[in-house]
């Protein structure tokens, strides 16, 4: 069975083997690059194939669960991947409609991941993670404004204040840089949300977190940011928002983690919003949007509040505008 993704396809592999003792897995997912010219020439220019394969490579232990991988390889001109991973199920993939109760399990997760590599020499130069002076963080930006005009005739008032911040940081790109490269850092997974987890059903199974192509070198809130921008009904960010702050500072602090505020949390999570923002335009203007608001539709939710509104509503709450005219 093939499912094919934005970027990838992955296959549902069943093996028999004749000794029935045999204690290897019964069942694999094969992640394969696209056939897609276009998507083919974005692997290439992001490096997302050539990153993933490098980053299950080099990272059997992440420090938050992800899938095993039994067998990798990338062409090299990174156009063309194979990943041969562990088979997730009786897990389910949450997509854009987690429960509060999952949103909270996943989010459990990131202090120790994030204390377990806070601030760890070298890793800025490690080539499976992106720190956020690579050309391709200010390549990125660039690419979302260019979508600016685009996203807000889709999202109107609901994409305002993220699509101005996203310009506003693009606008002097190389400052934002020296900025993020001047604070406290960590392996951040980067797209962490509904979509890229996996969470333990009535059958079983565990938490795991998939879809490592775009993982960077900056502040751990970006993926507590990505997370509730996306998966967070604006309601339950009115409830509670500020316990999931406070859980998630009392938990790098219990990690280990020491001189980063509750302050520089907000900070964190402001910055992660317009990342998040970034993201959402450019997704926008490379995706086909009736797949998008299908894809909500079932779940029942509306597309542009995931994409869009949630973000927007979070970054007003935050003052996030203010945040941007700071730098």
């Amino acid at each position: 069975m093939t499912d094919p993704g934005q970027t990838s396809e992955a296959i549902d592999i069943a093996v028999h083997f004749s000794d029935d003792a045999c204690r290897l897995p019964k069942r694999y997912i094969a992640k394969l690059g696209s056939n897609d010219p276009e998507v083919m020439a974005l692997a290439k220019m992001f490096g997302l194939y050539s990153r993933e394969v490098a980053f299950y490579q080099t990272y059997r232990d992440v420090g938050i669960p992800k899938p095993k991988c039994f067998f990798s390889c990338c062409s090299e001109d990174g156009t063309r991947m194979v990943l041969l991973l562990e088979h997730l199920a009786p897990a389910r993939c949450t997509s854009w409609r987690p429960t509060l109760a999952e949103i909270e399990l996943a989010l459990s997760h990131l202090p120790a991941f994030h204390a377990k590599w806070w601030n760890a020499p070298g890793l800025k130069q490690q080539a499976c993670l992106i720190p956020t002076k690579d050309p391709i963080f200010a390549g990125s930006f660039a690419a979302a404004e260019a979508a600016a005009d685009q996203v807000l005739a889709i999202g109107g008032q609901n994409s305002q204040i993220a699509v101005t911040c996203v310009v506003a940081v693009n606008s002097k790109i190389e400052k934002w840089q020296a900025y993020l490269d001047s604070r406290d850092y960590t392996i951040v997974h980067a797209d962490y949300h509904g979509k890229q987890m996996f969470m333990p059903s009535t059958e079983g199974g565990k938490f795991s977190i998939i879809d490592w192509q775009y993982p960077y070198v900056a502040e751990g809130p970006w993926d507590f940011a990505r997370l509730l921008g996306t998966c967070l009904p604006y309601s339950d960010w009115v409830r509670h928002g500020d316990r999931l702050i406070d859980a998630y500072h009392d938990g790098l602090i219990a990690s280990g983690v020491t001189g980063y505020s509750r302050d520089d949390v907000l900070d964190g999570i402001r910055m992660g919003l317009i990342f998040s923002s970034m993201i959402s335009c450019i997704g926008i203007a490379s995706t086909d949007t009736a797949i998008l608001a299908k894809e909500c539709d079932d779940l029942g939710l509306d597309w542009k509040d995931v994409w869009f509104a949630r973000h927007n509503q979070m970054m007003i709450d935050l003052d996030v505008e203010r945040f941007v005219r700071s730098i």
